[in-house]
């Protein structure tokens, strides 16, 4: 089966019109339209994970359009949760800003008002890849300014955690961030001034939260969605990726810690636990060996408390976890405000 990448078929659109052999592939479901005259095999298509299949959509767009917001976002390599349900294109005319109008496209375009003028947007542009971009501090300006508070602070401590890696040539984690994104992805205070400067106002106390609240420190989406849900639900600020000294001498790190309260947090995504294309016995090894750590962890002054991905998407359980577990609280909340908690301005897509 062909790569991701290589499933695009970059034709134009009078090729496609004319040539019979690609109608009839699309039109028996052998090859899907992912943008004007942008096919991939719907098959390959099939097997890729949402958010594979919206980076392949976003590429498909980008050769046509000025990509802006989340799929800017996308193409850094930052996070992006739940994934995006349209391509995020730039415009310069609040009349054709808003959603393409009866589209088949798997994420049809969504346009934002991001420029004054044509020549504005297309000479600030830049390109990842084939793709053509809002310049990148600006697009995620506009990437906060479309997201609830909990997804804002993945992006933004995504970009905190890219932007610290490409300035310190010494940490290994480096090698995560390709060498042609390097001069690309901007820091918190660049995303901060775009947006203060930006034309628009929707959006914009969403956006200096998350970007006030961000930090390096966190490690993946879910520690990232863990400690906004903990923030917005009144619990005390843990300290991240915190150090345990076990009584073997092993230096063990925790993703949450309240060391007042000798209680330690983590996020388990299970991809530690079930490494692609890792054996059972592996999968088994790496389970015995997280056991060993806790119980270090737990000789060392900390109880773990443990949650999911269930839990976050659910605030409710991850609140109720959080409590029992004695987890201090800043200020007082109860389950309904958990229930009530709005995690994306969109449909929420675990």
């Amino acid at each position: 089966m062909l790569s991701p990448v290589e499933t695009i078929l970059f034709m134009h659109t009078e090729i496609y019109s004319t040539n019979p052999a690609v109608r009839r592939d699309a039109k028996a479901g052998k090859m899907l339209r992912l943008a004007p005259g942008r096919y991939t095999d719907a098959a390959a298509w099939r097997g890729l994970a949402p958010w594979e299949r919206y980076r392949l959509s976003v590429q498909a767009s980008g050769a046509r359009h000025v990509l802006t917001g989340r799929s800017v976002a996308v193409l850094l390599g930052l996070d992006v949760w739940p994934s995006p349900d349209a391509v995020d294109v730039g415009t310069w005319s609040a009349g054709h800003a808003g959603r393409a109008p009866r589209s088949r496209l798997p994420h049809p375009l969504r346009r934002h008002v991001t420029a004054q003028s044509r020549a504005e947007l297309e000479d600030s542009s830049v390109f990842i890849g084939e793709s053509r971009c809002q310049e990148p501090a600006l697009a995620l300006a506009k990437a906060l300014c479309l997201m609830a508070f909990p997804q804002a602070v993945i992006t933004a401590d995504s970009l905190a955690r890219a932007h610290a890696l490409v300035h310190s040539p010494h940490l290994p984690d480096r090698a995560e961030i390709p060498d042609r994104l390097h001069a690309l992805i901007p820091s918190l205070d660049e995303v901060g001034a775009k947006l203060e400067g930006a034309g628009w106002r929707r959006g914009k106390p969403v956006a200096r939260r998350a970007l006030a609240f961000a930090s390096p420190l966190s490690e993946s989406a879910g520690e990232s969605l863990s400690r906004a849900i903990m923030h917005e639900l009144g619990f005390a600020t843990p300290l991240l990726q915190h150090q345990v000294r076990g009584d073997s001498g092993r230096t063990f790190r925790v993703d949450f810690a309240w060391p007042e309260a000798g209680i330690a947090g983590e996020f388990d995504g299970l991809a530690k636990y079930t490494a692609e294309g890792g054996s059972s016995r592996g999968a088994q090894q790496r389970i015995a060996e997280e056991r060993d750590r806790e119980r270090e962890i737990e000789r060392a002054g900390f109880r773990v408390v443990r949650w999911m991905w269930k839990d976050l998407v659910t605030p409710v359980r991850l609140f109720g976890i959080l409590r029992e577990s004695g987890v201090p609280e800043r200020a007082r909340r109860s389950p309904s405000d958990a229930a009530s908690l709005r995690l994306s301005r969109w449909a929420q897509r675990a």
